[in-house]
């Protein structure tokens, strides 16, 4: 029963990837298309602001459950339909859950695959993430060299907790929705997402994850100078 639903789920995952594709749905997940139903979507949004916020979370709880892309434009629309803090609360509890989801289906289709396939491997890394599993997710959440859904995969198929898998990505998503967040709220003056990723915030991402493995160090450093 259980590999029937490996299966089943699977075969659900490949679906969705050959809908978005087959019905090019990322063309409704770029600035250019959401500047031009911008008036639209907001005076939408004004007038029925539970249910948009009930639409919105749903379209990226799904975007990111299924490693769809198009998490930085949606993210860029909940600033611009939601303000920043609004939209920076929603944007982390959507994207936080569907990272969870991402990470539970990968762990349930090949978990058990995986560890047969890579014991002594999984058993080094889970060994390393052992006691350090916060403030390595959150170094992998805070720096933007490590793209969303393998963060997701990857961690699927380790020991992690689902609840530290949680805590660590919504912590390690908040600064860099923020940014997003406060970009959308002026949508007009961006060209392409792009634009946000200047030198001086992708510095700031990088010392924030390099602050996140402090920690990490210490502890390394103590127990050889034990």
């Amino acid at each position: 029963m259980k590999n029937l639903l490996r299966l089943f789920l699977f075969i659900f995952f490949i679906l969705a990837w050959f809908v978005f594709i087959k019905f090019d749905l990322i063309s409704y997940l770029n600035i250019t298309s959401i500047k031009e139903k911008q008036a639209v979507i907001v005076s939408f949004t004004k007038n029925n602001m539970i249910l948009s916020m009930i639409i919105y979370s749903a379209v990226y709880i799904v975007t990111t459950a299924l490693s769809l892309p198009g998490a930085a434009v949606l993210t860029l629309t909940g600033g611009m339909l939601f303000g920043i803090f609004c939209g920076t609360s929603i944007v982390i509890l959507s994207a936080s859950t569907g990272a969870v989801l991402a990470f539970l289906s990968t762990r349930f289709i090949f978990g058990e695959w995986a560890c047969k396939k890579y014991n002594k491997q999984l058993y080094t890394f889970n060994k390393g993430l052992a006691g350090n599993v916060f403030n390595y997710i959150l170094f992998l959440r805070l720096v933007p060299l490590f793209p969303f859904f393998l963060i997701n995969i990857v961690m699927g198929i380790t020991t992690v907790k689902t609840r530290d898998f949680f805590t660590a990505s919504a912590a390690g998503m908040l600064p860099g929705t923020f940014v997003y967040c406060n970009a959308g709220s002026q949508l007009a003056s961006i060209k392409g997402v792009d634009d946000l990723l200047s030198p001086g915030v992708l510095l700031s991402f990088f010392l924030l994850g390099g602050l996140a493995l402090i920690p990490v160090i210490y502890k390394k450093l103590k127990s050889k100078a034990g």
